[in-house]
């Protein structure tokens, strides 16, 4: 983050005449913190995170009122909404309490027009018996994205027939209010969970337990990100699914189908596959009306 003093914003006090100089006060002790940048995406909200300081009088004062202007002179937010310009009317509040010397904005939905340079002021009763007013340039950069990346999704690149299987996936954003709804592409049981990860940015992630089939060899497993308004990415990685092997049974290990197929009925078909514990030879043989595969172990 950045540190703003209004000692350095002399130009300034031509607008608010009365901000710098009240019963001696020094103005450089008036100072507000916001990021250095602040990265949104178009359609959805923002928090813009901000923080002031002002040297604490001997009484308290009895009301705070906090404005947000564009650039110098454009409201965008105020108490009364009238005083607000038509194209930030019903699109900005102010989150933070200023009673805790908080003035974090939030502005939804984010619109291209809304990259640029802010001021915040701030307005308190009787300090020191006079109305203090005081305007302090919090300017950072407000980026506007068009698509956010995608989602990160992590699952284990091996996976066995049967076994029960975790697999997350998570999104960044910068709306806590309004995160990313995450799906899944596989039946299973998903939890979600979100937390904030810096001042600007927050994280939801969603966490999919399911038992692979064999069907699932080679298939993809699909978590897409939706955003409000209807804009979606999606991140994908392909399963790896192995045979699960049961106890052996006179020198056989018996199994399901798991990846072979069988285009012939009634005959037994002998074929070798490279499988975790080495060359074997995989059987398959149709007994009653029941198709069962076997594994040729060296344990005969």
């Amino acid at each position: 983050s950045v540190m703003w003093s209004v000692e350095c914003l002399t130009a300034l006090t031509k607008l608010f005449p009365t901000a710098f100089s009240v019963m001696g006060v020094d103005a450089s002790s008036w100072t507000a913190e916001v990021p250095k940048s602040v990265s949104g995406l178009r359609g959805s909200c923002i928090v813009i995170p901000c923080s002031f300081n002002y040297p604490e009088p001997e009484k308290k004062p009895s009301e705070f009122t906090g404005i947000w202007f564009k650039g110098t002179h454009d409201t965008i937010y105020h108490p009364d909404s009238s005083n607000i310009i038509k194209d930030y009317r019903g699109r900005t509040e102010l989150v933070g309490d200023l009673r805790q010397k908080n003035c974090s904005l939030r502005i939804d939905p984010l619109n291209d027009s809304d990259k640029g340079s802010f001021t915040f002021r701030i307005e308190m009763e009787d300090h020191n018996n006079y109305s203090f007013l005081t305007a302090i340039t919090v300017l950072f950069s407000l980026l506007i994205s068009g698509s956010p990346d995608p989602p990160s999704l992590s699952v284990r690149e091996e996976v066995k027939v049967g076994e029960v299987v975790s697999a997350s996936c998570s999104m960044s954003h910068s709306c806590p209010s309004d995160s990313p709804l995450l799906t899944w592409s596989h039946s299973g049981t998903p939890s979600v969970q979100s937390h904030q990860l810096t001042n600007v940015q927050w994280e939801v992630t969603s966490s999919l337990t399911f038992s692979p089939s064999s069907t699932d060899h080679n298939q993809s497993l699909v978590c897409t990100a939706a955003y409000r308004g209807g804009k979606t990415v999606k991140s994908l990685k392909t399963l790896n699914v192995k045979c699960k092997w049961t106890t052996p049974v006179r020198g056989w290990l018996i199994t399901t189908m798991c990846h072979l197929t069988s285009t012939r009925r009634g005959r037994t078909k002998v074929g070798k596959m490279n499988l975790e514990s080495g060359h074997g030879l995989l059987i398959w043989m149709r007994k009653s009306k029941n198709l069962q595969w076997y594994y040729h172990s060296k344990e005969e």
